[in-house]
């Protein structure tokens, strides 16, 4: 599939780390895609175009700084950011959207993110709201056993808000019925959200894990990594 995600005749684009842009997927060759998914799943029409459609831009732009020090000793990791390996990320761009065509939207950010997945590629998505997350797991149907990692404040399970059962409240809820979703893992739980207790009640009964902030604040990661079996496939989400 030919996806055109980004204008490269745009002067002002900046790519992730100032990192090679790739935007025919047909041709893509890497290890790591970035790819920018700024629309979601909106519930009405004020979400169409919410400030976090700016977020996948806005991280480009913070990160194109640290683009000229790739090749620097980064004391944090020990040596150069790749280390001297051949790994080979590029930016693959934008997936556009227009506002008349919703469905449209979330399908083509479904398709490609498939399209980079199909590649051999692993994608690294930014988003946008968090009905992302459910719109990029679609793209591994038929993978082997996928685990995921929800680091969040929230839940995320709602079955439906308002008749919409694909916006930002539910994505783990549709993971939870996706087939190559072994089990998800919520991170960092903690205060007040949309979850009600029937959700709660709902995750658990579904074989998931819920560990809340409290919980890594006082056991620590090694109480999160327990959680996943040895070379398992991870999916991470994390809400900002």
């Amino acid at each position: 599939m030919n996806l055109p995600l980004v204008q490269t005749s745009e002067q002002d684009f900046t790519s992730f780390l100032r990192i090679p842009t790739v935007t025919d997927l047909t041709t893509l060759e890497a290890d790591f895609a970035i790819v920018g998914v700024p629309f979601g799943v909106p519930y009405d029409m004020r979400g169409v175009a919410s400030g976090a459609s700016e977020a996948p831009m806005a991280i480009r732009e913070c990160s194109a700084r640290y683009g000229r020090f790739l090749n620097h000793y980064d004391f944090d990791l020990g040596g150069e950011f790749l280390n001297g390996s051949s790994v080979r990320v590029v930016d693959c761009g934008d997936v556009p959207a227009d506002p008349r065509d919703l469905a449209g939207n979330a399908a083509r950010a479904t398709a490609a993110i498939r399209s980079i997945v199909d590649r051999g590629t692993v994608p690294i998505v930014l988003g946008g709201d968090d009905s992302i997350p459910g719109l990029a797991l679609k793209a591994f149907e038929g993978a082997d056993p996928i685990y995921v990692l929800q680091i969040d404040a929230h839940l995320d399970f709602r079955d439906e808000v308002d008749g919409i059962h694909d916006g930002y409240s539910s994505p783990m809820r549709r993971a939870s019925e996706m087939p190559w979703v072994q089990k998800i893992i919520h991170v960092g739980l903690r205060g007040v959200g949309s979850a009600r207790p029937t959700d709660v009640a709902a995750s658990k009964k579904a074989g998931n894990t819920l560990i809340t902030a409290r919980e890594v604040r006082e056991k620590g990661v090694k109480r999160v990594l327990q959680e996943f079996p040895e070379a398992a496939n991870i999916f991470i989400t994390i809400d900002c």
